[in-house]
């Protein structure tokens, strides 16, 4: 390992700059670091580095941070580079499928595995491309073939991501997701400590992902314009009511196979969620965005909604996308493609992997719309007051329209449709999304804060 005393708070402080780097807020105790091997690419060296994260909570998290190295075999401390920005890496690090590379390194081995069509990322020179859109993982596109996303943060288990696309696309008719090439993984002598470090998809001509086209939309057309939206985002509903129709098939997998959840059960949802409303209350009372009284009576607004939810028992459970929202579909020609299936980066693989309503989407999906009308209102130009906001409304039901009708007409009845057990279902799973956005807002981007928090003070105003 090529990490020496002189270069451990170098990389730490450059390591806690980078934008996928998941753990901003919390207090960073302790690290160390560790290898999945040096490698050899081009005229350079490159060290595939992890660092062991420790925090003051108890938590800790694990990174992958390959870091190119000098001639002499050392750290750069004068100037990190990710190998990832280098292009030689890029190409040998997606050349690995093509090969079946194996980097073995101290009782762990580094595989790049075959899927159906890795032909399609053989690796050409000055091939694979970095894109910058991305947050918490690092994405290459590889041509026009296949796109390899990168899991910075380590997490041993099943990825979701893998798992569900595989099972659309080779158990249900469902098409409407990215085919499966590949995968690179971490192994050990102990199968419970396999990590997927990197997954490849096809790739899906698009006209850029659903948030990127929508503001593209309402920016771009004159408000007699907007009616064809709402057609679209009534159709993205649809989609996700077919997806979760198929995640809800019949199968013998238990991965899969629905579960009817009951009042134990949902009394343990309802504990989690108190106490993550409670966590949120207290970073935001640090943070003293709003006065203590305001805050115990956005406390109490939201504990009695969600202590008065029940219309999900007795409803099924079943494997659910996890982290729905605009930027997680991708617009093609005139139809949707639904992608990134790996869930909430800072929950647990286990925490991902859990069955759950599909309303959780369905409430993802709805608080992207809102914070698609919000980023409306707060550009300059004409897309201020009342009229944007009033589209929402339109836009929001227009998604709800396109979700229950193929739900209320299968056979399959997944979740509440009708009147109040629909909108009580739903505010469960919107205090749940807000108070997440508003954690992540206050942790990454304070001045976005005002969406979340006001849209959670909105539902536990309601009666």
């Amino acid at each position: 390992m090529s990490v020496t005393s002189d270069s451990f708070e170098v990389i730490i402080d450059w390591l806690r700059t980078q934008r996928w780097y998941g753990d901003k807020s919390r207090s960073l105790d302790s690290y160390s670091f560790g290898s999945l091997g040096t490698v050899d690419v081009a005229s350079s060296r490159v060290d595939l580095l992890t660092v062991d994260c420790g925090f003051g909570d108890g938590g800790s998290s694990s990174y992958f941070v390959p870091i190119e190295l000098e001639a002499s075999g050392r750290i750069r401390v004068d100037s990190i580079v990710d190998a990832f920005e280098m292009p030689e890496f890029r190409d040998w690090f997606v050349d690995g499928f093509a090969r079946g590379r194996v980097v073995p390194r101290s009782g762990r081995t580094t595989r790049w595995d075959r899927g159906r069509g890795a032909e399609a990322v053989s690796g050409r020179a000055g091939d694979a491309r970095l894109l910058r859109s991305e947050q918490s993982n690092t994405s290459i596109l590889c041509g026009d073939r296949a796109i390899a996303k990168v899991f910075r943060r380590l997490q041993p288990g099943p990825n979701p991501d893998v798992e569900i696309i595989k099972y659309l696309t080779e158990e249900t008719d469902f098409r409407h997701v990215p085919r499966h090439v590949g995968t690179v993984v971490i192994e050990s002598d102990h199968a419970d400590d396999r990590v997927t470090l990197a997954v490849v998809q096809g790739f899906i001509a698009n006209r850029g992902d659903g948030w990127t086209w929508l503001l593209h939309e309402l920016e771009g057309e004159p408000e007699r314009s907007w009616s064809h939206l709402s057609e679209s985002i009534e159709l993205l509903g649809t989609r996700t009511a077919e997806l979760h129709l198929a995640l809800a098939s019949p199968t013998v997998d238990t991965a899969f196979s629905a579960e009817v959840m009951g009042p134990r059960e949902f009394d343990s949802l309802v504990r989690r969620l108190i106490e993550e409303l409670d966590q949120t209350i207290s970073s935001l009372l640090a943070s003293k965005v709003r006065t203590q009284s305001a805050l115990g009576e956005l406390r109490k607004g939201v504990a009695r909604k969600v202590a008065t939810v029940h219309p999900l028992v007795g409803f099924p459970k079943i494997r659910i996308h996890g982290d729905y929202h605009l930027g997680q579909v991708l617009r093609t020609t005139s139809d949707f493609a639904i992608i990134d299936f790996e869930g909430e980066p800072s929950r647990s693989m286990a925490q991902r992997r859990e069955k759950s309503s599909p309303l959780k989407d369905v409430a993802g999906m709805l608080r992207s719309l809102d914070y698609a009308v919000a980023t409306c209102e707060r550009a300059e130009g004409e897309l201020t007051g009342t009229t944007i906001r009033e589209w929402g409304v339109r836009a929001s039901e227009a998604f709800l329209k396109g979700y229950t009708v193929p739900i209320r007409t299968s056979h399959r009845t997944i979740v509440p449709t009708e009147g109040h057990d629909l909108e009580a279902a739903l505010d469960f799973f919107m205090i749940e999304k807000a108070l997440y956005e508003v954690r992540y807002e206050l942790d990454n981007r304070p001045e976005w804060l005002e969406i979340p928090l006001r849209a959670l003070e909105t539902i536990a105003s309601q009666p």
